[in-house]
């Protein structure tokens, strides 16, 4: 029987359209979250008094958008949220960390826990359709989180020196006479648990994160793009 689990969603720019959409399926969810925690930004246009938040907790995410920093502005929403569940009451063992725009069926957190008794492991990622190919990816978008993966590792942005980099330079280098490339929060994270699974399958016998189309899901920003 799967324990106690909270709903995590760092909320991106244009989500207004589909929040209670979401929170709608959240809800419906078999077993019922302990919680839903949303990182909202702070120049949301969203009325946070809105009946629909009533059962909501929110997380201020810091970041202003400005366009061609929206990258960092996810993995900081993401790295909230992780520091929220890794605090969180030692009775809540999960977490289901899913992106606002993709919807998921009621039973989606039973099933992905399912998979993670059963492969002993960490993270179990879901398939969700990528925005433009519409292929199925196993990332952060759609993922039942095991108490010490959030303890292992956090979401930041890792930086390197590239003669084809877009980047002036890294905000904390003061340099801007060589171009950076950043290799995304997603991968940082998932690389420091991989790192640890060795480790930690003879230590506690679990590890590692499991990745598939385990359930179906759907991602509503392919919608809004053809409307």
């Amino acid at each position: 029987m799967m324990g106690k689990y909270i709903v995590v969603s760092p909320v991106g720019n244009y989500m207004g359209y589909i929040l209670e959409e979401f929170l709608t399926a959240v809800r419906a969810f078999t077993p019922p979250p302990e919680k839903i925690v949303l990182a909202i930004h702070l120049d949301h246009q969203y009325n946070l008094n809105d009946e629909v938040f009533d059962d909501v907790a929110i997380v201020v995410n810091p970041e202003i958008f400005v366009e061609d920093k929206t990258p960092p502005r996810i993995a900081t929403g993401r790295e909230l949220l992780r520091k929220y569940f890794a605090y969180s009451p030692s009775d809540i063992r999960y977490c289901m960390s899913i992106d606002t725009d993709v919807i998921c069926l009621p039973e989606t957190p039973q099933v992905l826990y399912n998979v993670m008794e059963e492969k002993s492991a960490l993270i179990v990622s879901n398939g969700v359709p990528l925005r433009e190919s519409g292929k199925l990816a196993a990332g952060p978008a759609c993922m039942l989180m095991h108490r010490t993966a959030a303890t292992l590792g956090k979401f930041f942005r890792g930086w390197y020196e590239d003669p084809a980099g877009c980047y002036p330079s890294p905000e904390y280098t003061g340099s801007s006479d060589s171009t950076w490339s950043s290799i995304s929060s997603d991968l940082m994270f998932f690389s420091i648990v991989d790192q640890c699974s060795p480790f930690l399958k003879q230590r506690i016998g679990r590890s590692g994160r499991v990745r598939g189309n385990f359930i179906e899901v759907k991602h509503k920003w392919k919608e809004r793009r053809r409307k």
